[in-house]
Parts: C-alpha cells; structure tokens; sequence
C-alpha cells in the first residue's frame, strides 16, 4: 500500500510525492489552487452507472502529468472521482485506488486529496500519485476505485485506463527574455501560472498564443515567476515546465 504524503492545504498537486524529488513541487506547486483542472472544460469524463445507498462514484477522470523537475521530467497520475452522499462530502473517509494487475494501491484522505466542488459536483482526487520507489512506468488496463464514508459504507468501480508508456508530444519548452515570454512546442490548451517570491501560486491565466509580451498578460504585480501547464484532452497528458523568473535575460 501507497499512502500519500500529508499536505494539509488544498493544492494543484497533493499525494505522495518522494522526498528526493519533493524540493521543486513543494515549493513551486504545492499551494496551487485547482484552478488548472478547471482550465480545459472538455476533459474526458467517464460514465459508471451506480445502483446502491451510500457513496457513489458517477464519473472519474485519469490523465497524465509529465513535471519538469530538477532531475529531469518526472511522471505523475491524476485520478479525481465525481463522489455523490447523501450525508455531504464531508462524510467521504476515504478512497482507494488500486491496480489489481500489478498489485498496487494508492489511499487518498482528507489530509492528502485535492476537493472542490463545480456547480453540483464534487471532485475529490490527486494530481501527484507516483509509482514506489523503484517502480517502472505506470501500468495499464484494469484499475478499481474504492470510496468509503465514515458510516462504514463503501462503493467499488472497476475501469479501464491505458497510461501512455510515451508521450505523443515533446515536452514543452517555456522561457521569459527582455520581456518576452515563449512557449515551444505547446500542448493545444495552455495556460500560465503565477508565483510569488515564495513559489506560492498566485493566478493562472489561460492563454492562446505560444508568446507575448508579460507587461500584456496582467499578472499579478507580487508575480516573480510563471511555469507552462499545457493539456492534451485527446492524449488525457499534461504537462508543467519549472519556473522561470520572470526577470531572466
């Protein structure tokens, strides 16, 4: 079993996150708020037809997220759940998200899961579930969510998912000079995100051009860096470059 590192704030990223790695999204990532699974209001939704009191999972939605990080480019799942109780999210105590193939289980709580809620809808879920340390790539085929409340009550889906071993794309490149900010190789939807001199988040901005001019964006004025996220809905892959100040020459 995979718990997931406790992030007690809501965040872009939460879960479990290696400690040799957790330098760039800890200060860079971890205080986003969700405002990026918002940004592409076409991602794939899953239907799972539910039949039984207690929570029910109506839809669930997996992509993944390629991270540039120091190392290199590191990959995570993101897996949110459409959770319905009569009780209010409030009374989810737990969801567990297994691959039975390859005998893996990853336990999201409250502590350490991204919750919103969009209209009606209540999403909870991690963008930051990593493989053990030593695994190889994500497997594929046949996973099963499992959602508890605190009565004791469960629900189980089963549902298909094929990571991709590769991604379809070159990984983005995003720099800022003179003044000018640039995006190669963008994903078809993009957007930038802002930090302060912490790396907390800030805002994001949707944009749908691949450069300009950052006095043209209307960043924050406590904005000293941005980083790309890009989405590739048909691909369900993401990616997040690292900051860039946005000050650099």
């Amino acid at each position: 079993m995979h718990n997931l590192s406790r992030n007690k704030k809501p965040a872009f990223f939460s879960g479990e996150i290696p400690e040799a790695r957790a330098g760039f999204l800890k200060i860079c990532i971890a205080r986003m708020f969700c405002a990026a699974f918002i940004l592409s209001q076409t991602f794939a939704l899953f239907f799972v037809s539910c039949s039984r009191s207690g929570p029910e999972v109506s839809f669930w939605n997996m992509r993944i997220i390629y991270c540039e990080e120091d190392g290199g480019i590191e990959k995570y799942l993101s897996f949110f759940a459409l959770v319905n109780d009569a009780d209010g999210p409030q009374d989810i105590a737990e969801i567990r998200l297994y691959n039975d193939f390859e005998g893996l289980l990853w336990v999201l709580k409250p502590e350490n899961w991204v919750f919103f809620e969009s209209g009606e809808n209540i999403w909870i879920g991690s963008r930051s579930i990593a493989m053990p340390s030593g695994g190889e790539a994500f497997p594929s085929g046949g996973w099963r969510v499992a959602v508890a409340d605190k009565s004791g009550e469960q629900t189980e889906r089963s549902f298909g998912f094929d990571v991709p071993k590769e991604s379809k794309r070159p990984f983005p490149s995003f720099s800022i000079k003179n003044g000018e900010w640039k995006v190669e190789d963008a994903y078809p939807s993009g957007a930038l995100i802002c930090y302060d001199t912490f790396g907390s988040y800030l805002q994001t901005l949707n944009i749908s051009d691949s450069s300009g001019s950052v006095a043209a964006l209307g960043v924050p004025p406590e904005t000293v860096s941005l980083s790309y996220w890009g989405e590739d809905v048909e691909s369900a892959a993401s990616a997040l470059t690292r900051q860039v100040y946005v000050q650099s020459n």
